[in-house]
């Protein structure tokens, strides 16, 4: 019996992308907050992850380039631009290094 495979769109990629971003940068404050209190093996767990995070960004970044986001995404991609302006130095002091 032949299996029905699903490919996802660019769409679903940027929409699911756009909100983990949006969530991930509006924690950061939280975050950093309670990064003193982390023991190093959630530290690394963040460390490891971000590159996750990076490689969304990316996509989200190629695809308001190439003219892809519709008006609620647009809107939410200048909403994720602020958050990393005003975040990247917590961040950065996170990872303990560029972002």
């Amino acid at each position: 019996m032949a299996q029905v495979i699903r490919v996802a769109t660019l769409d679903q990629f940027v929409a699911k992308d756009l909100e983990n971003l949006l969530r991930f940068w509006h924690g950061v404050p939280e975050l950093a907050e309670e990064w003193p209190e982390w023991d190093d093996l959630s530290r690394s767990d963040m460390v490891i992850q971000y590159p996750i995070l990076r490689g969304a960004r990316s996509r989200v970044m190629k695809a308001a380039k190439a003219g892809l986001l519709d008006n609620d995404q647009r809107d939410k991609y200048e909403e994720l631009l602020r958050l990393i302006e005003e975040h990247r130095a917590t961040v950065e002091w996170m990872l303990d290094g560029p972002i």
